[in-house]
């Protein structure tokens, strides 16, 4: 008999931007991929408490866990930072405001 490999299911995903805590994370991702960690804003891929992907928003650079599937985290992550540059070219704010049409100093 062959032995029983344990695959690492993951239900729960997390995409968010990179912050300051991340940087060793994403070196050793960037370690992994053989690439260089883009500079810029980042968004990262979480799935079983690791970083597995990241993409760089404003170069388009991404970097993945070579030994782990990650086709759908990266097409989160290339929707998400699509996301973000609609919004920054229509000039419009993230997050409540947005979502209500709103800016700040104005009335509903």
């Amino acid at each position: 008999m062959y032995p029983m490999v344990e695959q690492e299911l993951t239900r729960e995903v997390a995409i968010r931007a990179a912050d300051d805590r991340d940087v060793l994370e994403l070196m050793r991702l960037a370690d992994l991929d053989s690439r260089p960690l883009p500079a810029g804003r980042l968004l990262v891929a979480e799935a079983g408490g690791r970083i597995r992907a990241a993409l760089s928003v404003d170069r388009n650079t991404m970097l993945a866990d070579p030994f782990v599937a990650t086709a759908e985290l990266q097409a989160l992550l290339r929707l998400r930072a699509e996301q973000m540059r609609r919004e920054r070219r229509a000039g419009r704010r993230s997050g409540v405001l947005s979502a209500l049409h709103l800016r700040p100093g104005r009335a509903a």
